[in-house]
């Protein structure tokens, strides 16, 4: 705290607000979490005054006082919080990462109120708290490797949509799924593991991904996902072409849509990519982290990638990872980065999908806001589409469906 209090005294609001994040997440030598420590010890009325006191002191520059500080600490992050708040413009973001004793974390500014109220009744939940920024490891420590983890910044005329889209009372989400009885072609090493050189039928499936973006614009989608392993490198560009002539002709196109993914050659390295397209620009591209694979059995012929990066939007942070970057419990954990919104393609059985699920219910319930949007393609045998998952549980029909998502 009195570093916290140094940094105030000296103007580095930024800093001061990463600062508590961090002190608030740690466990005290009991194993309690210090932020439970400072939930039991405040008192309503003495926080709402002692919150008014401190945002008079932080916006006039004046010192704050280590013993207030330490008599109602939430207090003060509730009025640091705010002051950045009204300080900052609402799509800015540090551009710099924070450095607290030797890790890295990103300041980003969220929207008041973006489904804030169960999270507000659940102790020792940052959202409760930080209601204006999400604060975001820089790098990630996972599965005996370091991931980096960045946040990008929507165009302007895409941040303009997402604006319009947060001032609604829901989100229109269409899951693409495949019924055209198009196979993915593979080729395998030696080691059995494979690598998606194509489809059996690439015009068939191209006219499938027309299909679905016309269903998509015709039911008013804001977003689109497609599965995994579903949208090859023409179709993608198939898809930015659509995109581009339909909010010429009439406005109507989608926000974003997440074009699947596809095994690609990058220099010497063959990778699974996924790509988040919005209208006059690419908004994310993701390489798969955790490749898919049985033991003596099939597996993904790729190297892995070491990046997250997340979109930072009016309606919260959104991710896109793929299929078991997302479920894998031995993997990532993404609780840390907070996100919002999970937008997924998958590739997988039954199996797979309530894997994804349970993971999709373990962060509603621990955040209390993320919502994961599955879409789903099965890689053999039944039809396997996706699923919504927000405060209930929304599957989709098979051959696709729009989902609502209430806001």
């Amino acid at each position: 705290m009195e570093q916290v209090l140094a940094h105030i005294a000296a103007g580095n609001l930024h800093e001061a607000l990463v600062r508590l994040w961090v002190v608030a997440g740690r466990r005290r030598p009991d194993g309690d979490l210090v932020r439970n420590a400072w939930e039991r010890q405040t008192q309503p009325k003495r926080c709402d005054l002692y919150v008014r006191q401190f945002r008079e002191l932080v916006s006039a520059g004046s010192t704050v006082g280590p013993v207030r500080a330490g008599e109602e600490p939430l207090a003060l992050v509730l009025a640091l919080d705010a002051v950045l708040a009204e300080e900052r413009a609402p799509r800015r973001q540090r551009s710099v990462p924070v450095d607290v004793d030797g890790e890295e974390y990103w300041l980003v500014r969220t929207p008041l109120g973006r489904l804030q109220a169960p999270a507000a009744r659940q102790a020792n939940n940052p959202a409760s708290w930080f209601r204006h920024h999400h604060v975001i490891p820089a790098t990630l420590h996972a599965f005996g490797t370091t991931v980096g983890v960045s946040v990008r910044a929507l165009d302007r005329s895409t941040h303009r949509r997402f604006e319009a889209l947060r001032k609604g009372i829901s989100v229109r989400v269409y899951l693409a799924h495949f019924v055209d009885g198009v196979r993915l072609e593979t080729q395998s090493n030696a080691a059995a593991k494979f690598f998606a050189t194509g489809q059996s039928d690439e015009s068939r499936r191209t006219q499938s991904v027309r299909e679905h973006l016309e269903i998509a614009a015709h039911e008013q989608a804001d977003f689109v996902v497609f599965p995994e392993l579903t949208v090859t490198a023409s179709q993608r560009e198939e898809i930015r072409s659509w995109f581009r002539l339909t909010l010429e002709a009439d406005g109507t196109a989608p926000i974003l849509i997440v074009a699947g993914s596809f095994h690609e050659r990058i220099g010497a390295r063959q990778v699974n990519r996924a790509y988040m397209l919005g209208p006059h620009r690419d908004l994310l591209t993701h390489t798969k982290l955790r490749p898919f694979g049985l033991a003596g059995a099939e597996a993904e012929d790729i190297t892995t990638g070491d990046q997250i990066d997340l979109l930072a939007t009016p309606i919260g942070i959104v991710a896109m990872p793929i299929c078991k970057d997302f479920n894998d419990v031995a993997g990532i954990d993404w609780v840390p980065m907070g996100p919002d919104w999970c937008l997924v393609p998958s590739m997988g059985d039954g199996t797979n999908v309530s894997a994804h699920r349970a993971q999709a219910e373990r962060l509603w319930k621990v955040l209390f806001r993320t919502v994961s949007l599955v879409g789903n393609q099965e890689y053999s045998g039944p039809a396997v589409p996706g699923f919504g998952q927000s405060d209930r549980y929304q599957p989709a029909s098979a051959g696709g469906e729009l989902l609502v998502i209430s806001l």
